[in-house]
């Protein structure tokens, strides 16, 4: 398994696009992408070619209940909506941070290959049409896909999760939006489940409802006065009124 890097310097370069010949991508892309398919841990749902030295517009991702895919030159052509998401990344561990990503995203790409997770071991061994087959170039994600698609791309030019605001400016109106989204995806899930479960399940499972909205609630107050903190410490800094020699400590916003 190749070594996943940590040089932040390295890793903000900006990579270069692969070479499509024959609709294919050459054999050592075809080995950079054998080296990502084997590399991604079980536990991480992206690598990018640069986290092991690759510096080439090419990444794996293993999206929630769409499965592992490799994507060769995506660029993102359309995007909404927004969505508070906490992340970490291989190439910088034991660091999170909580920012605004889109909702959805549309992603078009020169190829997008399926992976065959069960040859995942065998990836330097068998035959590239084995191990891969071609899907749709073009499609619409949302939710973690979304997210997740977004982090990766972000390392195809050379950004960093620690180069992102940890707070990126939204309004309240903002917050709200995305609470109500939030309660009605939670409350058609439990409509949807509720018409095949007995009575006093379902009543169960609205207290669990109730106690989620409730914790969601309390974290986006908690988020919305963590950033009206933060912004007008910086406004204190630039009219002078205090000096820059304060440290603003992390605070970390799971989503629910």
């Amino acid at each position: 398994m190749t070594e996943v890097t940590t040089d932040v310097n390295a890793l903000r370069v900006v990579s270069s696009a692969v070479d499509i010949l024959g609709g294919q991508p050459s054999i050592n892309d075809q080995q950079i992408i054998r080296e990502l398919i084997h590399s991604i841990p079980a536990d991480a749902y992206g690598l990018a070619s640069p986290q092991i030295n690759y510096f080439k517009r090419m990444f794996v991702a293993n999206l929630p209940n769409i499965g592992m895919h490799v994507f060769i030159n995506p660029k993102i052509v359309q995007s909404d909506g927004q969505a508070f998401s906490t992340e970490g990344c291989l190439s910088i561990p034991n660091e999170k941070r909580s920012v605004w990503r889109s909702e959805s995203i549309t992603v078009e790409s020169d190829i997008v290959y399926k992976v065959n997770v069960e040859q995942q071991p065998y990836a330097f061994s068998i035959p590239f049409d084995q191990l891969v087959s071609t899907v749709s170039t073009s499609q619409k994600f949302i939710g973690d896909p979304a997210i997740i698609l977004q982090h990766e791309i972000d390392h195809l030019n050379g950004v960093l999760l620690i180069d992102l605001e940890n707070f990126v400016s939204a309004s309240e109106e903002v917050v709200k939006k995305e609470q109500s989204r939030r309660e009605k995806i939670q409350k058609k899930r439990l409509d949807k489940k509720s018409k095949n479960v007995a009575p006093q399940k379902v009543a169960s499972m609205n207290q669990k409802r109730a106690a989620k909205i409730k914790i969601y609630v309390k974290q986006a107050n908690k988020m919305r006065k963590r950033q009206i903190e933060i912004e007008a410490y910086h406004n204190a800094i630039k009219a002078g009124i205090i000096e820059d020699n304060a440290k603003q400590d992390i605070v970390e916003i799971n989503p629910s």
